[in-house]
């Protein structure tokens, strides 16, 4: 999961090192949990915030347009840290679902 996140990230600009430090925290909180692809509604949003300069501010034009065309091609939402502890919240919560529901003894385990 988190291969995924930097594979997405970078991806946006190429890999390119300096590029990826001049994305800043708005940008991030603005795209996670977003599915351009998927949804007109998240495509129309972020690409009003990303003409505006709203994202990705500390890129030119060109660049952002460059930005755009990786962004609305990013399969599912995209993803973040923050979208990763989400999901680790949410499959701990089944675990302990599973963990009510099974009775084991002191020599098992769920592994």
């Amino acid at each position: 999961y988190l291969r995924h996140i930097k594979r997405v990230w970078s991806g946006l600009v190429r890999g390119n090192r300096d590029a990826m430090s001049r994305i800043d925290t708005a940008t991030v909180q603005a795209l996670q949990m977003r599915a351009p692809r998927a949804s007109t509604t998240d495509a129309k949003i972020l690409q009003s915030q990303l003409r505006a300069g709203e994202i990705f501010s500390a890129f030119d034009d060109s660049e952002r347009e460059d930005i755009w065309s990786k962004l609305s091609m990013v399969e599912g939402l995209i993803p973040s840290l923050h979208t990763f502890f989400m999901d680790v919240l949410y499959l701990e919560n089944c675990v302990n679902c599973v963990k009510r529901l099974t009775t084991l003894s002191a020599r098992q385990s769920l592994s």
